[in-house]
């Protein structure tokens, strides 16, 4: 049997994957909070590399510089709007 169906038979026996038995309301609930604060700290991870990542490259390979202080535009657009205006 492999280790992800013995992780998923164990899970719908009432236990977490670190074996301990889950029927049992205290370690559900510490449970439900490791679960909550590994989500946090993902979205948190997710949300840095989001950041760092400047250059992403767009449907046409253009490289499109996103940065978080243009609201997810690329430099290029604007810069050509900068200019339109004068």
């Amino acid at each position: 049997m492999e280790y992800s169906q013995r992780l998923k038979n164990l899970v719908n026996n009432g236990f977490n994957i670190f074996g301990e038995n889950l029927t049992q309301p205290m370690l559900a609930q510490r449970y439900n909070d490791q679960l909550k604060e590994e989500i946090q700290m993902n979205e948190a991870a997710n949300t840095l590399t989001h950041i760092s990542n400047a250059d992403i490259m767009n449907v046409d390979g253009k490289l499109m510089n996103m940065h978080a202080a243009t609201g997810g535009r690329s430099r290029t657009r604007s810069r050509r709007s900068r200019r339109s205006k004068r």
